[in-house]
């Protein structure tokens, strides 16, 4: 097999390869078979290496331009093309073949393009595979790679799959010559349109599209191979290209793919016109033509209906013209026998001619070929036949002016030549009246040639005269329709009003053809279309005439295309100013009309369209309306009631008016719609007074349908209209009396609609601004309604709406009211509405309305008035409580606030400080007016500032009860303000004019509040004295003044408080001085910044004030007042102690002194002690003079155990330790051990788990000990201390110190550690001895004992391994030395199990030391040993057994050193194994430790041991005990064979054959649970080997 590849060189023969291939005479080989793709030849050849090149030389040799180049098979395999093809025995495999360049690349799946590009990329790779490979295995192959690769770039396996198993059942199909199943719907083709990929926009573009029959297909414009292509290669005619490559001539005279002729269509008809045949044909159809026509020769050919005069000619010349350019001499003669034979005239001969390019239907081929023939005729025509083609009735002009507007320039080119001919004649001018014309045209030949649109301006320089030829030309019945309307459509631009009136007839004659829904030629719509055109500015005047009013008049009342529509663009904004007011006025009137009258929406539109661009005067538009605005009507502010009871009455309608669906109002409907759309309405005020009229008589019919939609259109053009006169910035004064804001009222009040209610209240709002005293006699109509309706609906229109009108509404209202001097009453009605719809306004919007409502009315002036309504609306309404039930609030820490006293401080939080506090001055003096004068009626009441009158609270109407609660309220508010949040924040961030004003105001309010206090209490001694339900709430309101009070001093400054307080210490009440107090530590505890320099000397003044006050004795002999002096002490030493040591220094002795004199109750003396600690805490080092005397006190404290019984004074004691120990623990030596004494024992009393605050604090005194206290100090402070315990019987508290112990060892340094290490090992020692020294019980022992060992690991790991070997030692010789007690050993293997767990592989480098020990503990521990050792303790015998246990199996565990070698192994095995039978304990005990330490530690010891050699006697061991007579001996010891073959896994096969007798002995157990355990032992070997055990029992 061999592949030739050919490379062309050069030239371009044709031959064929075949003829070669098959001459075997002088090569002598065999070509069974070859196939060629382009220039690859595929062949199958039999013969030598040689005859094949000899072969191939021979074909080299036939041109130097051909190079044929072979390849041959190599191992049966041989690639063409994308195939490759491998020869087999009997028979040929194919696969797909990649060349070693191929790089495998795929468009991404991320690519951004339709997704059927994708799934083709991946189709075709698969058709490619299935067709070429031969076997199953290699397409399997080629899919699974076609997967493969596209699966790297991205694609998702479920979308390959699917494109493969598609292209599969497609293939299948196709194979079968299956046809596409029949479709149940036929449906057209779709129509396929291509477009630019956008992604998913894209494919939701497609489906809509494919719902109307259309397909969407992304095509890119620019393609790869339109890029990389040249179109610049030279391509062959399609009739010169050949499918051979070369011819190759040979002996054999075999030609293969022999090319037909290279012949052509064009060249045939050359060589038969050549031969003469075509002229005589074509005259024998001009014969037959003529013969047709049954007519001899015209000797005139008309110029209007020349399509329809003869028919055939015209198509004959056509032809004849068509070909001109190809067979000139041929065409030439056909014209000359058309016009020998038919025309003979010249005049005939041109109009002939001028059908051909006045038409418009013929192609440029033929017009130019016609105006060529026209020039030539005029050429050669004699000087004597031109003039009468220049009269004025002549078309010829017209026909040529018409060619001049065509779009071609060899058309325009071609008649400007025939003017040029006509030009030329040399004749009278007189006798050519259109000569001017054609000289003035041929002038601007070039010009014409170059711009198509030139011919006007061209006219236009021509003159009035030629123009009027024009204008003839047109009205003139002798030239053609399609010439006529060529030339009208010059005129527009030239038309004056003459121009229009000579025009008229024409037109009116066309419309009268349109009549009765005629349809003229199209040519005579043309002509109508541009006659229609000449109404323009310009001739606007004209339209004043009957004559050339009637025909246009028609024209707009034609319904149809043809006139109606050029008629209406010619009513632009340019031509309603030219025309005189009747001349507008009627066409108003007929556009209107028509439109009502309009059957057609198309219709109807173009009408709207003109009658919203029509720029007319207010006066026509309210003059179509039929209204008039109402009557100037005088209102001024004294008869505002009478306007308010006497609305104006609605007016009486007409008959034709009564129907809104009628004629009237379709046609006003109209005029507001377009009336809308203007921009500039004109005369604004009269437009605005008709409006509101019409709008009084749409009130009449409002339960009509369609009556909203007229009185929003209403509406909205009186919105428009008061929008530009507010623009205009000066309304005229005539609007105040045509503006009927009541008409906007009832449109409010009497609609249902919430958009024309929201559009009533825009335009009250506007008509506030520009007519505010005749809204001002409306207002409280409009806010009525707006409370009741608008302010419950929640949408951000309405809110919008109404803040517009508040904020246009109330100014005006404001300013009209002061002219007046009634400035609170209307705007306490205002309120007074918004304050009685505030429960039913949305919560999200009640604060942005109300804080507009007041700014646009002025907060300073009706911020109280507001806050008073409210509480009014909480103490009066009943209903109220049952609304805001469930709707509470927690408000400045104080509980059950409603939501509407939450809102009214979220309210004055809007506004500034200021003014928040004048208006709490006005709730407070307006709560003490009234109570004067509900109680006191002859008292004069002082003057709130917030109006007094029935619009607040009317002392008439409501109960006592009510009035108390409305006080309660207010006060209430003002007390919610002040601790609010907001009010603080904002009382932070005033600058210095702000505090001087807020200064002024929390004075004001003080003694308002004092003041009404003075009231409340006089009324409760007084006036009501003998009614206690109104004392008792007298006292509630005096409870929240208190209140009151607190939160105004909180917000006073330091240089205010500080004498205020003094003086109220100085008072002889001693609730006067504790309130005072009490205010100190109150404002002491808010205070986080220090105090400024100034107010230091008060502090310390006043700090010596309460000193004094804290040792003198009460006058009613109760400890309050003391304590509360010694509490407002503490807080100030907190503050100033660190910065003014000195003064409280003495204020130290002083309180020492206090609780020296004498002995005082606990809680004072809790309060001391309390003190002392913040004084010490303060004054740190400075105390250190002190510190005998303050230790004293606690001491006592502390010692005196009958006192410590109250939690107070207990947790002061233990406070103030930890206040020592934190500031002056290097001075407190003396005291340690007494200190750590108490603290232990403390700790031991009330639990040392850390919960609760008292336990907490004394863990955080036990770690400021250990911490804080030098190691040398502390350690023979603790072991004095241990002794004392022990000595004292105090075992609990051992443990609390030890815990000490450990704190210090943890946080001591190494080299502090290092020196204390000895008094350490020895204190260690001692307290390690506690269990064997006996006289505790057990489980005391054992806490202390967990507490030392937690000491001593914590000492443990900060020692170095040459300290630790020698300690540890120490211990065992300690615990196992001669005469030891035998219980030591219980905590030396306790001691060394948590070593090892805390050292982990550091302690297995001494465990060496312990393998003897260990072994003697677990056989002494043992109740197999004939010499226990601790015969008749079964309890410490087993916490030895599980210590030694333990501490052998963290040992075994951590072993990384070889630890465990033979000689431990076989020491330990015994002792170890021997534990299974260890049946000391209870039964629930021995199964704790054979579970949960045993098998654990046999375990580990067997896996530490890591050698099959020592495995081998641990288990023999271990199977030994299965035969132990106890069923519980033997269940253990399977359970441990089961743990120890989990641990060793696949090592413990060794193990097996061993192990089987004993599983086998242990299945026919007699207990179920052992054979049970068996079989489940045998379940995990059979898992381990991978085969059944069963066969082997």
């Amino acid at each position: 097999m061999a592949v030739l590849d050919r490379d062309v060189q050069q030239g371009d023969e044709t031959g064929s390869i075949a003829s070669t291939s098959r001459d075997r005479d002088e090569t002598r080989g065999r070509v069974h078979a070859f196939c060629r793709y382009a220039d690859d030849y595929l062949v199958l050849f039999e013969g030598s290496d040689d005859i094949l090149n000899t072969w191939v030389n021979q074909l080299n040799s036939k041109d130097s331009s051909i190079n044929v180049t072979t390849d041959l098979e190599v191992n049966r395999q041989l690639p063409y093309l994308d195939i490759c093809i491998t020869r087999r025995d009997d028979k040929f495999c194919t696969k797909v073949y990649r060349k070693s360049c191929n790089t495998n690349q795929v468009p991404a799946f991320s690519s951004y393009t339709e997704t059927r590009y994708l799934r083709a990329a991946i189709r075709s790779d698969c058709t490619r595979a299935i067709r070429y490979c031969s076997s199953m295995r290699d397409r399997q192959q080629e899919l699974d790679f076609i997967r493969q690769k596209f699966h790297h770039h991205g694609y998702p396996r479920s979308f390959i799959d699917s494109a493969i198993q598609k292209t599969r059942t497609d293939l299948r199909l196709k194979a079968r010559a299956l046809p596409a199943p029949p479709s149940a719907n036929s449906h057209p083709a779709p129509v396929r349109v291509s477009v630019p990929f956008a992604g998913p926009l894209f494919y939701q573009l497609k489906r809509e599209a494919s719902k109307i029959g259309i397909q969407l297909v992304s095509k890119p414009s620019v393609t790869i191979g339109s890029l990389l292509c040249s179109k610049a290669k030279h391509q062959l005619p399609k009739l010169q290209q050949s499918n051979v490559i070369y011819r190759i001539e040979c002996s054999c005279q075999v030609e293969g793919d022999p090319a037909p002729p290279v012949t052509s269509e064009v060249q045939l008809i050359c060589e038969r016109a050549a031969g003469g045949a075509l002229p005589a044909a074509l005259l024998r159809l001009l014969a037959t033509v003529a013969g047709a026509d049954g007519r001899a020769a015209d000797s005139e050919w008309p110029w209007r209906g020349a399509d329809e005069h003869g028919a055939p000619l015209t198509e004959l010349f056509a032809a004849a013209a068509g070909g001109l350019s190809q067979r000139p001499p041929l065409c030439t003669a056909v014209v000359a026998a058309i016009f020998r034979e038919r025309l003979t005239t010249l005049s005939s001969q041109l109009a002939f001619l001028s059908q051909f390019w006045s038409g418009g239907r013929r192609s440029v081929t033929v017009q130019t070929a016609a105006l060529s023939v026209s020039a030539a005729l005029l050429t050669a025509a004699p000087a004597h036949r031109l003039p009468p083609l220049l009269a004025a009735d002549q078309p010829l002009v017209a026909a040529l002016l018409a060619a001049l507007l065509s779009p071609r320039s060899q058309v325009r080119a071609a008649a400007i030549q025939c003017l040029t001919k006509l030009s030329t004649a040399k004749v009278a001018k007189a006798k050519c009246a259109l000569l001017p014309l054609v000289d003035h045209v041929t002038a601007s030949g070039p010009e014409l040639i170059a711009d198509a649109g030139a011919l006007p301006r061209c006219l236009a320089g021509a003159g009035r005269p030629a123009i009027n030829h024009l204008v003839r030309l047109v009205v003139a019945e002798s030239a053609s329709d399609h010439v006529r309307a060529a030339l009208a459509s010059l005129l527009p631009p030239l038309a004056n009003q003459s121009t229009l009136r000579a025009c008229a007839p024409v037109l009116s004659g066309l419309v009268a053809e349109c009549a009765g829904g005629a349809r003229p030629a199209a040519a005579r719509a043309q002509l109508a279309a541009a006659l229609l055109g000449l109404v323009r500015p310009a001739t606007a005047g004209a339209l004043a005439d009957a004559a050339v009013w009637a025909p246009w008049a028609a024209a707009l009342s034609d319904a149809s295309d043809l006139l109606q529509a050029p008629a209406l663009r010619q009513v632009t904004k340019a031509l309603w100013p030219a025309m005189d007011d009747t001349t507008q006025a009627r066409l108003l009137a007929l556009l209107l009309d028509l439109c009502t009258d309009a059957r057609h929406a198309e219709e109807a539109a173009r009408l709207q369209k003109v009658l919203r661009r029509a720029p007319l005067p207010t006066e026509l538009w309210v003059e179509q309306l039929g209204v008039q605005p109402p009557p100037a009507a005088s209102h001024t502010v004294r008869r505002t009631s009478r306007a308010r009871s006497a609305p104006a009455a609605d007016p009486t309608l007409a008959a034709d008016e009564a129907d809104v669906t009628g004629r009237v109002w379709r046609r006003r409907r109209l005029l507001l719609e377009a009336l809308a759309a203007r921009r500039r309405p004109g005369d604004e005020a009269l437009l605005v007074g008709a409006l509101l009229a019409l709008l009084r008589r749409l009130l009449c019919v409002a339960d009509q349908p369609g009556a909203e939609y007229l009185t929003q259109l209403g509406l909205s053009c009186v919105q428009q209209a008061c929008g530009h006169l507010l623009r205009q910035g000066r309304p005229p004064a005539r609007l105040a009396a045509t503006f009927s804001v009541d008409t906007l009222v009832q449109c409010v009040r009497r609609s249902p609609s919430p958009h024309t209610q929201q559009l009533a209240l825009t335009v009250l709002g506007q008509a506030a601004r520009i007519v505010p005293e005749t809204v001002l006699h409306n207002t409280m109509a409009v806010f009525t309604f707006m409370g009741s309706s608008m302010l419950r609906q929640d949408t951000e229109y309405s809110f919008d709406v109404i803040q517009r009108t508040v904020e246009n509404v109330v100014p005006a209202l404001v300013q009209a009211s002061e002219l007046v001097g009634t400035a609170a009453e209307p705007l306490a009605a205002v309120l007074r509405v918004f304050v009685d719809a505030l429960p039913d306004v949305p919560r999200h919007r009640r604060l942005p309305l109300f804080a507009h409502l007041l700014r646009t009315a002025g907060e300073r002036r009706h911020l109280g008035l507001c806050l008073a309504m409210i509480s009014d609306q909480l103490a009066t309404r009943g209903d109220l409580g049952d609304q805001l039930a469930e709707h509470t609030v927690l408000a400045a820490g104080d509980r059950g606030a409603p939501l509407l006293v939450d809102f009214a401080v979220s309210l004055c939080g809007q506004f500034a400080v200021d003014v928040q506090l004048e208006s709490c001055c006005q709730l407070i003096s307006h709560s003490e007016a009234l109570l004067l004068r509900h109680h006191e009626s002859a008292g004069r009441a002082p003057d709130t500032g917030v109006g007094d009158g029935p619009a607040l609270f009317d002392l008439d109407a409501y109960s006592e009860k009510q009035l108390h609660r409305h006080c309660h309220t207010a006060i209430s508010v003002v007390a919610h303000l002040l601790a609010s949040e907001t009010f603080v924040v904002q009382s932070a961030a005033l600058d210095a004019a702000g505090a001087a004003a807020a200064r002024q105001r929390h004075q004001q309010l003080l003694e308002g509040a004092i003041r009404l206090m003075g009231v409340c209490s006089r009324l409760c001694h007084s006036a009501l004295a003998g009614r206690p339900q109104a004392t008792r709430h007298l006292r509630a309101i005096l409870h929240r003044l208190y209140d009151l009070l607190d939160k105004v001093n909180a917000l006073l400054p330091w240089a205010t408080l500080l004498p205020v307080v003094s003086a109220l210490m100085a008072s002889d009440l001693a609730a006067v001085r504790r309130r005072a107090m009490d205010l100190l530590s109150s404002r002491l505890q808010l205070q986080h910044d220090g105090f400024s320099e100034s107010d230091v000397p008060a502090l310390l003044a006043i700090t010596d004030e309460l000193v004094a006050a804290a040792g003198a004795e009460s006058e009613d002999g109760s400890a309050l007042s003391r304590q509360t002096a010694l509490f407002a002490v503490k807080l100030l030493s907190r503050r100033l102690s660190a910065d003014q040591p000195r003064h409280f220094v003495q204020v130290l002795g002083a309180v020492c002194s206090l609780a020296a004199g004498g002995q005082l109750p606990a809680p004072l003396l809790a309060s001391v002690l309390l003190c002392l600690a913040e004084l010490v805490a303060g004054l740190r080092a400075h105390a250190v003079g002190r510190l005998p005397a303050v230790a004293a006190v606690l001491l006592a404290a502390l010692s005196d155990s009958d006192r410590l019984s109250d939690q107070l004074l207990l947790l002061s004691a233990v406070t103030l330790t930890l206040k020592l120990t934190e500031a002056l623990a290097h001075f407190i030596s003396p005291y340690v051990a007494d200190l750590v004494a108490h603290v232990s024992r403390l700790s031991a009393a009330h639990g040392t788990d850390g919960a609760g605050v008292l336990s907490h604090r004394l863990s955080q005194t036990r770690r400021r000990l250990a911490t804080g206290v030098p190691l040398r100090v502390l350690l023979p402070a603790v072991d004095q201390c241990f002794g004392r315990l022990v000595a004292d019987g105090a075992a609990d508290a051992l443990a609390a110190l030890m815990a000490v112990l450990s704190d210090a060892a943890r946080w001591a340094d190494v080299a502090e550690l290092s020196a204390a290490l000895p008094s350490l090992q020895s204190l260690t020692v001692r307290a390690l001895e506690f269990r064997a020294a006996g006289g505790a019980h057990p489980a005391t022992a054992r806490r202390v004992e967990a507490a030392v060992l937690e000491a001593v690991t914590c000492v443990v790991p900060r020692l170095s391994e040459a300290t630790f070997g020698p300690l540890l030692v120490r211990l065992l010789d300690w615990a196992s030395g001669a005469g030891a007690p035998t219980a030591r050993l219980v905590t030396f293997f306790r001691l060394t199990d948590a070593l090892a767990g805390r050292l982990q592989g550091l302690f297995v480098l001494f465990a060496g030391h312990l393998v003897r020990p260990l072994a003697a503990a677990l056989s002494g521990a043992s109740s197999l040993s004939e010499r226990p050792l601790l015969p008749g303790d079964e309890e410490s015998s087993c916490e030895l057994a599980e210590y030694a246990l333990d501490t052998l199996t963290k040992v075994c565990q951590h072993d990384t050193e070889g630890f465990l070698n033979s000689e431990r192994f076989h020491v330990l095995l015994q002792p170890l194994v021997d534990q299974l039978e260890n049946e000391q304990g209870a039964e629930e005990r021995r199964q704790r430790r054979v579970h949960g330490h045993l098998v654990p530690c046999l375990v580990a010891f067997l896996a530490a041991a890591g050698d099959d050699s020592l495995w081998k006697p641990a288990n023999h061991q271990l199977l030994l005990k299965t035969r132990h007579q106890s069923p519980q001996v033997r269940l253990d010891a399977v359970a441990s064979l089961s743990a120890v073959h989990a641990r060793l896994g696949d090592d413990y096969l060794a193990l097996l054959p061993e192990t089987m007798p004993f599983l086998a002995e242990l299945l026919e157990d007699d207990e179920p649970r052992v054979e049970a355990a068996t079989q489940a032992l045998i379940g995990q070997m059979e898992a381990t080997l991978g085969e059944s055990l069963q066969q082997y029992f």
